[in-house]
């Protein structure tokens, strides 16, 4: 947003009120501000949630929980070479 404001014309600084758009500004800081905390403590959460339900698996079966650890390898390979497969297609695009 910030982008876009400085490349507008001078007209628009002339005929817009420098209240407004310091208004505009400040409304998209503070829902910035407000969702950020809440975003951290539910990421923490869940973070913490899924390190609790994966002891409990390793503490049933050991078995189990080394398939888990390759199965969410496997998955973070996978997620990474879509990632890179993307951007080279558009490399070459």
């Amino acid at each position: 947003m910030l982008t876009k404001t400085v490349h507008l014309p001078m007209t628009f600084f002339n005929e817009t009120p420098i209240g407004r758009i310091m208004t505009r500004f400040s409304r998209d800081l503070s829902i910035i501000e407000s969702a950020i905390p809440y975003n951290i403590i539910f990421f923490l959460q869940n973070t913490i949630r899924i390190l609790v339900i994966y002891y409990t698996i390793s503490r049933l079966s050991f078995s189990l929980s080394i398939i888990i650890v390759i199965v969410l390898l496997c998955g973070y390979v996978l997620h990474v070479s879509l990632l890179w497969f993307t951007s080279l297609i558009k490399i070459k695009l």
